[in-house]
């Protein structure tokens, strides 16, 4: 029995080395140009968050009768946020979140009225969906005013 002739084992060794080479090359090309789309992509979040700003715009009221939490929140930045919620944390570290509005353009005010357990409360805070830079407000149970 004879063997492959060199010259036919070596046109396919290139044509292997090739399609191997080819396969890689593919591969690399796709793998590139989807991080770039998603680094891209990421960088234009990051830059629009950095113009964002959110904060509480009077201090709010906790009704310890009906217990209910009470107040306004305000983006002062200078683009649209969203996603926008408000989180309560107990003293117990359990917490609470209530979605508030999808969107909220600059300069607009959003009043929230919840159902919050007054005498457990220990924070609360506005999130967005702004999380690198994180596009928040929070204020302790001391800047809260209760009533009954």
């Amino acid at each position: 029995m004879k063997g492959l002739s060199p010259l036919i084992a070596e046109v396919l060794l290139i044509a292997f080395v090739i399609t191997v080479g080819t396969i890689i090359a593919t591969w690399v090309t796709s793998y590139s140009r989807t991080t770039v789309k998603k680094v891209n992509k990421q960088s234009n979040i990051e830059l629009t968050c950095s113009y964002g700003s959110i904060s509480f715009s009077t201090q709010p009221l906790c009704n310890e009768t009906t217990e209910t939490i009470s107040g306004f929140v305000k983006n002062n930045g200078n683009v649209d946020l969203g996603n926008i919620r408000l989180q309560i944390i107990y003293k117990n570290s359990s917490f609470s979140v209530f979605n508030l509005t999808d969107a909220l353009s600059p300069g607009e005010i959003y009043s929230f009225n919840v159902s919050v357990d007054c005498s457990s409360l220990s924070m609360i805070r506005v999130i967005t969906n702004c999380t690198q830079p994180e596009v928040s407000d929070e204020l302790s149970s001391d800047e809260i005013t209760f009533s009954s």
